[in-house]
């Protein structure tokens, strides 16, 4: 069984981060009371359906007694505003399915997966930057993997950028993974829906790049995440060290670390599962259901909640 990974700011394991995101926000009512002016059936309707409504139900019949004008103005602007969400959220509906839809008409992902793909538990050094283009190697030949670990998190402390320490087995099977699928589609929560990232991997490095952004701009279209992957310490320590920019004007570094940390899962489980995933997408994009991924991604947050929290 391999060792587990140790990782600077970024843990390469298989869970995410909390989905914080996923809370639709609001608080109950402000400062709320409420009218007893005519108001319409409907507009009762919507305002009690608040799962708030009971607790605060005294203060809004107060409210409404003495403020009739005030509360009508403020159900019409919470109607409105839930217009708005809902025309957003389908409004993030449409824009998801149009990208859905162009990826399948585009060649680029219409490609089957790669056959020759090296073997798990090997990979060549060609095309990799060398590690000594930002560390000092002649340094470190002598310290143990741990004490290089420790290193390359003081050196990326201060970075806008994630890094981690990867054991070689797990770097060999995420590396024939990418090379077989070397695109990928991960999603992101936001406020009315989800926002789609392209993951594009190149030999040793990895570009994430908003999906709408590279659907404009193709090629030219500005990496919000460049991860690369060193491999020069693979046989003499049993580690790949790993970089990754983050563009702080796209995502913050928070952002990126949830992308990063869904990237792993899904190429480096030991469960067939969540990779075929990803093999569905490289062999039939025209038929991929962008929807599995958000379930995944659901999943996973409905697991965290329920886990029980433990005393430190």
């Amino acid at each position: 069984m391999a060792a587990p990974m140790r990782f600077c700011r970024l843990n390469f394991r298989r869970t995410i981060l909390p989905l914080q995101a996923f809370a639709t926000g609001g608080g109950p009512f402000r400062s709320l009371q409420t009218c007893s002016c005519a108001c319409s059936e409907e507009k009762e309707a919507a305002l009690e359906g608040n799962p708030f409504f009971s607790k605060y139900k005294k203060k809004i019949d107060e409210f409404r007694k003495e403020n009739p004008g005030e509360y009508e103005a403020f159900v019409e602007e919470k109607k409105d505003r839930q217009k708005k969400k809902l025309a957003d959220a389908a409004a993030n509906k449409e824009a998801i399915k149009e990208q859905m839809n162009w990826i399948g008409r585009t060649q680029q992902f219409s490609q089957n997966a790669q056959q020759d793909a090296e073997p798990p538990g090997s990979f060549s050094m060609a095309g990799a930057k060398k590690l000594d283009s930002v560390l000092k190697t002649e340094l470190i030949q002598n310290k143990t993997a741990e004490e290089i670990g420790q290193i390359w998190k003081d050196y990326h402390a201060q970075k806008d950028a994630l890094c981690a320490v990867i054991p070689k087995d797990v770097y060999a099977l995420l590396h024939a993974r990418t090379n077989m699928c070397p695109t990928f589609l991960l999603p992101m929560p936001r406020q009315q829906g989800y926002e789609f990232f392209l993951l594009q991997f190149s030999g040793h490095e990895c570009h994430f790049t908003p999906l709408i952004s590279f659907q404009a701009h193709k090629e030219n279209a500005p990496s919000c995440i460049q991860m690369v992957h060193y491999p020069d310490l693979a046989d003499s320590k049993g580690i790949v060290l790993m970089k990754a920019e983050v563009d702080t004007k796209m995502l913050t570094t928070v952002e990126a670390k949830f992308l990063v940390d869904q990237m792993t899962m899904y190429y480096t489980a030991r469960s067939d599962q969540r990779f075929s995933i990803v093999r569905n997408f490289t062999l039939k994009p025209t038929e991929f259901d962008h929807m599995v991924l958000i379930q995944e991604l659901e999943s996973i947050g409905s697991a965290a909640k329920e886990q029980p929290k433990h005393d430190k």
